[in-house]
């Protein structure tokens, strides 16, 4: 997986609502037709590192990429670039999650970055329709970034 800075994820619920996040802290918020809050889904927990092997190639990559460009990264006609790209700034760490999903019942299920040493497995916090949390689901393989799963009460369908 390809170490990038937060990005906004989100999700509209059944209710018509909205669940989103950048993932610059854990916290996800859940908003009405108005722009009011909703319910807050929030965790503390540390960011995980992004391996130094990963780093590397991501920082050769980059590098690479920059070096394609027909003009140098730091004229006008390049814009929209950020300045840690255009510095060749890579982050340390992982975003806190990196999608979110809201089941048919009510369940919001946010997918973190696979556990150190853990590649292949796919890792889910579920929270009930209070926003609390419940549990960590960990799928036994590794989903496409882009995916959405199917989930119900019973089970995760990938």
């Amino acid at each position: 997986m390809y170490p990038s800075p937060p990005i906004p994820v989100w999700d509209v619920t059944s209710a018509g609502t909205v669940i989103s996040g950048d993932a610059r802290p854990y916290l996800l918020v859940e908003t009405n037709a108005d722009g009011a809050a909703v319910r807050r889904f929030e965790r503390n927990l540390p960011l995980a590192r992004i391996p130094a092997s990963e780093c590397a190639d991501s920082a050769r990559a980059l590098e690479r990429r920059i070096d394609s460009l027909p003009v140098p990264i730091t004229r006008p006609e390049v814009f929209g670039v950020p300045d840690d790209v255009k510095a060749r700034r890579l982050p340390t760490d992982y975003p806190a999650y990196m999608a979110v999903f809201a089941a048919a019942d009510g369940r919001v299920w946010v997918r973190r970055w696979p556990l150190a040493g853990r590649r292949d497995e796919s890792v889910f916090d579920v929270f009930d329709g209070a926003a609390r949390f419940l549990g960590t689901v960990i799928a036994p393989v590794r989903l496409a970034a882009g995916r959405h799963p199917v989930i119900n009460r019973e089970s995760l369908i990938v």
